[in-house]
């Protein structure tokens, strides 16, 4: 409106020059140079005073409205009531139209009626000189119409100059409003272009009218979101994959735990931490060893050995569930380096836990905050490390045991040797010599009773390996089954057919969790279809065909095989209970040898008759030697038939899963 009105005052300062210039052409002829040089001279001082004393409010706009209506007295005066002089006001209202604003019409109308009228009542009344009309007079219905015409003409330019306004601003707000939208473009199209090369964080406020500035906003905050939880699972699959090689390629059980813990530390940024195996007792109760701990310098009652349900690690073992504090009691953990100590700001703690069976603990403390999705990747991480820790133990348990079977082997062949060599020098009477035969044979009976226990307990145990075989499932991505072998239908106790098109998760849940790698094996839960479970070892192996990917998972019953382990252990306890009766035996014949060195003299005569009962006698004793030999290299036998029966069922899955491949590869030709 500024411009408007700088517009319209020049054109109004011209028009005033113009009417001034007016009045003294009118001047000559009736005579009037005093009114048109007095009167338009005041009017014009009226305008510009106003307009330099006070040009902030706009008062001259109102004063050139009045002195228009002055001009229009002064012609219709110089002319001596000249009809035409009185176009002069509607001259002046079209004039203020330029301001748009119909308010100046008001003073032009305000003063016209006031002079109009005065001038008439005078004229009307006889005063000389003074002059409305060239009439002599003008009666009440022609001042009514002229009146009336005059205030229509007024009324039409107040609207007009009301309607220009109205359409300005509108036109003004719709520049304005073009302006915020084309800025709001341009911000737009500059935010669209930094996102699109990643900047996210890029600042940006949007309009709260502009819908687009509000859907980048969120296409922004989908996409940091999106980026986050990109980089949460990224952690995830990477903490989870450099962990899986430690654990994969370490077999020993410290230093597994020691790599581990190191590895941990680092990768989530944590001061200190520790890692404790739980160590079960005789009596069921158990206590938990520090294995390994890294970075620790300084810890309240630091201990090599806790037991369960002692402090927050032991505490973590009855619960089963993750301790994650914020508020960390004063010096329970302290945290030094060269420019002093600190205690930390959280601490978590992780059970190591495997099919419902506590392995171990992870215990981790830092100086800042662990997230939600650190957490989340330490416990499944911890059933990881809890197999591992579980399968290195079960294998250290194994190989002590066959080095304790080794050297009881051995120790039992250096007392037959001992044996032998007494037996050579032994001489007994006829009655100790039907005695000893006699134990000799309860003996012989007894070790032939245990010999062919322990052959049918190894034929068990061939039978049991002999009908292992692995059940091959064959999925979808989805985990959809498409096909099963027999041994996988009666291993689930399922119909022929019947598993077809039925999720994997519901015979073996959670198989497909992940952060399981191909070719790996792994203990699971199986459910059979009449609710019963058992415990399963599960790999599989990712195929890509042209008709999508496959799954197949290679399935194994291991429950036998935790039998068997108990019959090995049992069958130990037998030997060791022979060789304690051995023992017993070489005790008793040693005192026999004392009897018979005593009796020497007297059975010289008879001991010619004897020797051939004696002869037999080691013979008796050579048989019992070969059993027990026998015994000892069926023993090994049984033990190197369960291992070679884990390789050949490997091997036999080995050669499956290459028949698979082959027949893929067939139908891919």
């Amino acid at each position: 409106m500024n411009e408007i009105n700088g517009r319209a005052d020049k054109i109004m300062q011209n028009a005033l020059w113009g009417f001034f210039a007016f009045g003294l052409f009118l001047a000559p002829f009736y005579g009037t140079w005093s009114i048109a040089l007095g009167v338009g001279t005041l009017c014009l001082l009226a305008y510009w005073v106003t307009r330099f004393l006070l040009p902030r409010y706009g008062l001259h706009r109102y004063v050139s409205s009045a002195v228009i209506a002055l001009y229009t007295a002064q012609y219709i005066y110089q002319m001596h009531g000249m009809f035409e002089m009185h176009f002069v006001v509607f001259v002046g209202c079209t004039l203020l139209i330029v301001y748009q604003n119909w308010k100046l019409q008001l003073p032009l109308i305000t003063l016209v009626v006031i002079h109009h009228g005065t001038l008439a009542y005078l004229q009307n009344t006889g005063v000389k000189d003074v002059f409305f009309t060239q009439m002599d007079g003008m009666d009440l219905q022609t001042f009514l119409f002229h009146g009336g015409l005059a205030a229509l003409v007024v009324l039409i330019c107040a609207v007009w100059a009301y309607q220009l306004r109205r359409n300005t601003l509108k036109s003004a707000e719709q520049i304005y409003l073009y302006g915020q939208q084309r800025a709001n473009i341009n911000s737009n199209i500059h935010f669209a272009e930094e996102i699109s090369r990643g900047n996210l964080d890029v600042h940006f406020e949007a309009d709260e009218n502009d819908a687009l500035s509000k859907a980048l906003l969120n296409m922004r905050q989908s996409l940091l979101v999106a980026n986050e939880r990109e980089q949460q699972e990224k952690f995830k699959t990477l903490g989870l994959a450099e962990v899986s090689e430690i654990l994969r390629a370490t077999h020993d059980l410290h230093e597994l735990a020691e790599k581990v813990i190191v590895k941990l530390v680092k990768y989530m940024k944590a001061n200190q931490g520790g890692l404790f195996i739980l160590h079960e007792e005789s009596n069921g109760e158990g206590h938990l060893e520090l294995a390994a701990c890294y970075a620790y310098d300084r810890k309240k009652y630091l201990q090599k050995s806790v037991q369960v349900g002692e402090g927050l690690v032991g505490q973590a073992v009855l619960e089963r569930d993750v301790i994650y504090l914020t508020e960390v009691p004063a010096n329970y953990i302290s945290i030094k380096s060269g420019l002093g100590g600190a205690n930390p700001r959280s601490i978590l703690i992780v059970p190591l836990v495997v099919n419902d069976k506590i392995e171990g603990v992870i215990e981790l403390a830092s100086f800042n905050l662990f997230q939600p999705f650190e957490i989340e990747f330490m416990q499944k991480l911890g059933e990881s490390i809890a197999s591992t820790i579980a399968s290195v133990k079960i294998n250290e348990r194994t190989k002590h045991l066959l080095e304790e079977s080794q050297m009881q082997s051995e120790q039992m062949r250096a007392q037959e040797e001992e044996m032998r060599q007494n037996m050579e020098e032994i001489a007994a009477t006829q009655e100790e010599m039907q005695r000893k035969n006699s134990e000799m044979e309860r003996l012989v009976s007894e070790t032939q009773e245990q010999s062919r226990q322990l052959s049918i307990n190894e034929k068990r145990v061939t039978a049991v390996l002999n009908s292992v075989s692995a059940a091959i499932i064959q999925t979808d991505a989805e985990g959809n089954i498409q096909s099963v072998n027999e041994v996988g239908e009666s291993m689930f106790g399922y119909g022929k057919g019947a598993l077809s098109g039925t999720s994997l998760d519901a015979m073996l849940p959670g198989v497909r969790a992940a952060g399981r790698k191909e070719g790996e094996r792994n203990n699971e839960t199986a459910h059979r279809q009449n609710g019963t479970t058992f415990i399963s070892s599960v790999s599989f192996k990712k195929l890509v065909t042209e008709e999508g990917t496959l799954f197949l998972y290679f399935v194994s019953d291991i429950d036998e095989d935790v039998k068997r382990e108990r019959e090995m252990q049992r069958k130990q306890e037998e030997i060791a209970t022979l060789l304690e009766q051995a023992r017993d035996n070489e005790e008793m014949m040693r005192a026999q040898e004392e009897i018979m060195k005593q009796n020497l003299e007297e059975v010289n005569a008879i001991q010619e008759s004897l020797k051939e009962k004696a002869d037999e006698t080691e013979r008796a004793r050579q048989e019992e030697k070969t059993r027990a030999e026998a015994l000892i290299e069926s023993q090994k036998k049984v033990m190197e038939k369960v291992i070679q029966k884990h390789r050949e069922k490997e091997e036999q899955m080995n050669v499956q899963l290459a028949a698979l491949q082959a027949e893929l590869d067939k139908r891919k030709r």
